[in-house]
């Protein structure tokens, strides 16, 4: 059993920090989430681990650069102070449910609170027009994807729209394709979650851990940090991401196996 799985942690606690307000409308006519930056503050999901997920490993898996999360999202609590900036956010991150998908194929991630004012803004929006930009739920969404929901498609699950199945699934994939395996592969990952139901989503969740630097190596053992924040831990094994896992480690091992064989040459 590893270290990992055996230790006990207390968690500090904190007070939940109060969310920004910004014009929410402006989601309708934008192009990518970046064109939202003069509203609310815009953080790419790889920045965010990067500065604020341990261990500092996890920086080196190739998050997918098209996700983004709104500060309002990354930023949930704070100390008993309210002052100080928290080092690590293992333990206190939002759960990955709610998106927004821009013309540009980007996503952004939205609070529970800027969720249901999206979702509020799209059902008044109505029918009568297409906004440029879409809002999903991820697990709808991703089991529509896998096939997994009889008879309806990706276009089903479009939050706050009054459009029946039949006009969803003419509406938005008809202009632009739906979220790309490897971003649908980096929610997943971030959410902690352990299952990939097809091929290429599986293939993509070993793109992310092979990592942007070959001479590094996949960190292999890493994902098992953002599952355990997530108190998902009991659903690692046997799952596709500990194959994954495992089928990396190999890989690295006849890496390492087939250099020194050069070296010894």
């Amino acid at each position: 059993e590893a270290d990992w799985e055996k230790s006990e942690v207390e968690i500090p606690r904190m007070i939940p920090v109060k969310e920004a307000d910004w014009e929410k409308s402006l989601v309708l006519d934008s192009s990518s989430p970046k064109s939202l930056a003069n509203a609310i503050k815009i953080i790419a999901l790889k920045d965010f681990v990067a500065a604020k997920i341990e261990p500092s490993s996890l920086s080196r898996f190739a998050w997918s650069t098209d996700v983004y999360g709104t500060s309002n999202f990354f930023s949930s609590v704070a100390n008993q102070s309210g002052a100080t900036p928290l080092t690590s956010y293992n333990h206190y991150l939002r759960l990955v449910d709610v998106f927004l998908l821009f013309p540009s194929k980007e996503v952004l991630l939205v609070s529970e609170r800027e969720a249901d004012e999206l979702i509020s803004l799209f059902w008044k929006h109505g029918d009568n027009t297409s906004p440029k930009v879409s809002l999903f739920h991820l697990s709808a969404l991703r089991s529509a994807l896998d096939g997994r929901v009889s008879g309806l498609g990706p276009n089903s699950f479009v939050l706050g729209r009054k459009l029946s199945p039949k006009r969803l699934l003419n509406s938005l994939f008809t202009q632009w394709e739906p979220p790309s395996d490897n971003i649908i592969a980096t929610m997943q990952l971030f959410a902690g979650e352990t299952i990939y139901h097809t091929t290429p989503r599986q293939k993509a969740l070993k793109d992310i851990l092979r990592g942007n630097d070959a001479s590094l190596g996949p960190a292999v053992a890493d994902p098992q940090y953002i599952v355990d924040s997530r108190a998902n831990s009991h659903l690692f094994q046997y799952s596709d991401l500990e194959t994954a896992c495992r089928d990396l480690a190999r890989e690295e091992q006849q890496l390492i196996r087939e250099q020194e064989e050069n070296t010894s040459d």
